[in-house]
């Protein structure tokens, strides 16, 4: 049996001397970026029964592809799922190469990069954006890995868990046996092994099918990209575990439930008491793809949704897309440019008129969109509840007369929020409030009781550990100890909470006073990354129309996402 494999071996590296391992750079500096692929397989080695830990590290841009680096490494013992081997394989690429490398590509590309991770099993990625599985808490001990630890890094702007599609997963060639030709094909591909006079010939006329030598032009899950492409993973983005849509029933005329969203299907299983972990990528399914069909197969993601599904209600609301309605904001507000591509934005700015009849009748179309999970973001003016209002009101009858107008307006939009905030939680939405934490109208009787009534909980935090500084030309660059407060129903804000750890150091603080109160009143690059994060990372943990309750939560294991 040994020999056996061992002349197949020779005979392979015989036959393939025409491939080549090859690179290509087509970009400038500014579009290159590292990412790294991990992959697990289960249970592969026969003896011990470990599974094994690979990583694939390659520089991608528009038009580059050049691969750097690549490992397998069997597992320390014995993983008694493929989600916890998944999760084990990125705790090792992120700690091994990933972390370390970006060293050297925020000094080579002369930037502070973002290291793209990709991941392709769903139950792992709701695991490490959570830092939480009550099947795992073992981990720690056996393992070595900590939840909690992934989830902190990628909450940092320096990496961002990436959903991968299993057609897309360029490590697969370092677990996976491959008895197909045209699937070894695409396992090469991926990993830029290709043959020089194929490549050269140039691409072919229309779709290419899958051959008996060659791979297709549509892949698993009806991903497309063919053998000519740049970068397979070009115009790509994800925050969030895929949802399948809705297939409209054309008789009737009515959307009928497709297959129970994965991650849908996942929680409840969990809360069930059923088995919390589905194996979404098998090693088993590889062989069930022939090269007649392997183009229209359904893919591993796909045939786990459909058992996963037995577990749980046949309906499933629509596939819902995020959406941040921002009330009171400007124009060109940084929340709003921050936005991921996977989530719309709507500004409700002072044209807008939100004391209005037409003012509030667009806001309240924005947040009841039932194909919008919406955020509705309240960033109220604060002028009017500010402590040196108390000081400005001796100033004359003019001033306490303008101060007076503040609060009128503030209370006036306040209640235009209130009946929006009403329509939002209707339609299965989540809402933030934002004012300093010194602003008055945070104990006004009014607030407090929408504070209960909605289930809202605070979340304070100083401007200076979120990268506040001061723009005034006399203090420019100094941190500003500004005292922040959002009033949420996301648990996972509570990443925002950080408080000021200068303390009596030789760093000095600008205050937050005449020309910086207006010039800092917009929001840092981090906290609204961070605003997209937990949001994005709550709608993954929780069902698309508010219907099911989210993940378990435990303040022991769950980590700021």
């Amino acid at each position: 049996m040994r020999q056996t494999i061992v002349q197949a071996n020779f005979c392979y590296v015989n036959s393939s001397l025409h491939i080549r391992m090859t690179g290509w750079i087509g970009d400038s500096l500014a579009d290159l970026s590292p990412h790294i692929f991990a992959d697990a397989d289960f249970a592969g080695c026969p003896l011990t029964s470990r599974s094994t830990s690979v990583l694939h590290h390659m520089l991608l841009g528009p038009h580059s592809a050049y691969p750097i680096a690549g490992q397998s490494k069997k597992q320390g013992c014995v993983s008694h799922s493929t989600p916890e081997a998944e999760v084990v394989a990125a705790a090792n690429a992120l700690r091994s190469t990933g972390l370390p490398a970006l060293h050297l590509w925020d000094a080579l590309l002369g930037r502070a990069v973002t290291l793209e991770f990709h991941e392709d099993n769903s139950t792992a990625v709701t695991t490490m954006k959570h830092g939480y599985s009550p099947a795992m808490k073992h981990l720690e001990r056996t393992h070595g890995v900590c939840l909690r630890w992934l989830a902190e890094r990628f909450l940092e702007p320096q990496c961002h868990l990436f959903y991968e599609r299993t057609a897309l997963m360029a490590a697969d060639i370092y677990t996976k046996a491959f008895i197909t030709p045209s699937e070894w094909d695409h396992a090469l591909r991926l990993v830029n092994h290709i043959d020089p006079a194929r490549f050269w010939e140039g691409r072919p006329t229309g779709p290419q099918k899958a051959s008996s030598e060659h791979m297709g032009s549509v892949h698993k899950g009806d991903v497309v990209f063919d053998y000519w492409v740049h970068n397979p993973w070009h115009g790509r983005a994800s925050l969030d575990v895929p949802v399948p849509e809705m297939e409209v029933n054309a008789k009737e005329n009515k959307p009928k439930p497709n297959k129970t969203p994965k991650a849908v299907a996942a929680v409840r299983t969990l809360l069930e008491g059923h088995d919390p972990y589905a194996d979404d990528d098998e090693d088993s399914t590889d062989e069930e793809y022939a090269c007649d069909d392997y183009a229209t197969t359904l893919s591993d993601d796909e045939s786990d949704s459909t058992r996963l599904s037995q577990n749980a209600d046949s309906a499933t609301p629509l596939r819902r897309r995020r959406r941040i309605v921002e009330f009171c904001t400007s124009a060109d507000s940084r929340l709003g440019r921050l936005t991921p591509p996977a989530c719309d934005v709507v500004r409700l700015t002072i044209d807008d008129d939100l004391t209005s009849a037409a003012g509030l009748a667009k806001a309240l179309a924005a947040v009841s969109d039932p194909n919008a999970q919406v955020l509705l973001f309240g960033a109220m003016p604060c002028t009017g509840g500010s402590a040196w209002q108390r000081l400005n009101a001796h100033r004359g009858p003019a001033t306490a007369e303008k101060i007076r107008g503040e609060r009128e307006l503030a209370d006036t939009l306040f209640d235009n929020f209130a009946q929006v905030a009403k329509a939002c939680r209707a339609n299965g939405g989540n809402i933030a409030i934002e004012w300093p934490r010194g602003c008055s109208y945070w104990s006004l009787p009014k607030t407090q009781h929408f504070l209960r009534a909605y289930a809202l909980e605070n979340f304070d935090f100083d401007g200076c550990m979120l990268g506040l500084t001061s723009l005034a030309p006399d203090t420019l660059g100094q941190p500003i100890k500004k005292p922040w407060r959002i009033a949420s129903d996301i648990p996972g804000l509570i990443s925002l909470r950080r408080h000021c750890t200068h303390g009596k150091s030789s760093i000095m603080h600008a205050r937050c006073a005449g020309s910086n109160t207006k010039l800092t009143e917009g929001y840092t690059d981090e906290l609204c990354t961070l605003i997209h994060r937990c949001f994005a990372a709550h709608t993954c943990s929780t069902t698309l129309g508010g219907s099911m309750p989210p993940l378990p939560y435990d303040e022991e294991y769950v980590v700021d996402f």
